[in-house]
């Protein structure tokens, strides 16, 4: 049979340890918390700002032209033309761009200390507007041919001026730096205050945006 003296320090041992692990619940629990909170808060602010699951974090200024011709000849595999009417057609436009927020959820953000680091998809282009009030046009006749045939060519240029400000638009985005930037900035800006007001009060974000990070830290 144990002895009360051999048994007192173990259970002095277990007290101590059990005191020391109460200390280390009550410290790291708020702190895991408030991580939690967070992350809560971010996809929230996000999701709620974005119109219809999308949320838009830039624009840019974009000009598209288009050129029809149509050229006629003498007959089929003749060498001769009896001409070509031309029409082009440039505009100017605005094409908005951001990213869907329906796929994003809190495990897409991580809180270390200070540093918050949020992943979204990479920014894609919801519209891309023409401004019609500035679109300008050239056309040419060719010698043997009618009127007709240029306001066809131009009409043609017409239809095909938005499916080009539509790509040129995808293009800038997809291959640019400067959207996910921009992107990121953007984000920056709607996120401080939600994490300052979670307690912290200086925080440093890194965004991961598609297969690009871009670290942002000017607030």
């Amino acid at each position: 049979m144990k002895s009360i003296r051999s048994i007192r320090p173990a259970a002095w041992v277990g007290l101590a340890l059990g005191v020391v692990l109460l200390i280390l619940a009550v410290r790291l629990i708020p702190r895991i918390l408030a991580r939690e909170r967070v992350r809560e808060s971010i996809v929230a602010v996000i999701q709620r700002e974005a119109e219809e699951s999308f949320l838009v974090t830039g624009s840019i200024e974009i000009t598209a032209t288009t050129t029809i011709e149509n050229t006629r000849w003498l007959f089929p595999g003749s060498l001769l033309s009896l001409g070509t009417s031309r029409a082009t057609v440039q505009v100017p436009g605005t094409a908005f761009y951001g990213f869907d927020v329906t796929s994003l959820k809190p495990d897409d953000v991580v809180v270390r200390g200070d540093t918050v680091l949020v992943a979204v998809p990479e920014p894609v282009v919801l519209s891309a507007a023409a401004n019609l009030e500035q679109i300008k046009v050239w056309t040419s006749q060719g010698w043997l041919r009618t009127p007709a045939s240029v306001r066809t060519a131009e009409r043609t240029a017409l239809r095909r001026v938005q499916s080009a400000l539509d790509r040129q638009a995808a293009q800038h985005v997809r291959t640019s730096v400067q959207p996910h930037v921009n992107s990121a900035r953007a984000l920056e800006k709607m996120l401080t205050p939600v994490v300052q007001s979670a307690g912290i009060r200086k925080p440093v974000f890194r965004f991961q945006i598609g297969k690009r990070l871009i670290m942002e830290g000017t607030q």
